[in-house]
């Protein structure tokens, strides 16, 4: 037991005395490359998935982000989503931002016949920076999106839905 509280507290020594403050303060015209994980949740159906994304800074602040995200196919349904989002990035303490998330979405879905639905996102995330050029995060987005599809057909397996995603992605 002694030598296992020793290792416990040379790791948590070392990775303390390693950590440091990044001054990784994005500059106007930065982009960014990313992959997610996500989970999606509408009822009846949760589903995870993974995606990419690709951002750009219009100032250290904002940024414009487009995604996009397949999700693994369950009971039968296979879709995937696109997103073109807003974000505005607000310094908490050293290395930790959060940011609001505004945008639109075009959602795609297969259960007996395929559907198209576009919508609107509304959510919140967290951005932590864990070296000077990368960082990982995590949203939390609700896309609304009317179960009328474009063909103006009822289909409920399209309808509003929360996500949750966690990210990494480099800055350059």
């Amino acid at each position: 037991m002694k030598k296992i509280l020793l290792l416990f507290c040379t790791v948590l020594v070392s990775v303390t005395a390693s950590a440091r403050y990044y001054d990784s303060e994005p500059d106007a015209g930065d982009w960014a490359i990313g992959l997610n994980m996500n989970s999606g949740s509408y009822y009846p159906l949760i589903n995870f998935g993974l995606g990419t994304k690709l951002q750009y800074y219009a100032t250290s602040a904002f940024r414009i982000e487009a995604n996009f995200n397949w999700f693994i196919e369950r009971k039968n349904v296979k879709n995937w989503d696109t997103n073109l989002n807003l974000h505005y990035t607000f310094p908490i303490v050293e290395n930790l931002r959060v940011y609001p998330v505004v945008g639109a979405n075009l959602m795609y879905g297969h259960h007996k016949r395929t559907r198209f639905c576009p919508g609107l996102n509304a959510g919140g995330g967290l951005q932590y920076n864990v070296a000077e050029r990368v960082y990982v995060a995590a949203e939390a987005v609700y896309k609304y999106s009317s179960t009328k599809s474009l063909d103006n057909n009822d289909d409920y397996f399209l309808g509003p839905r929360a996500e949750l995603t966690v990210s990494v992605a480099y800055r350059f």
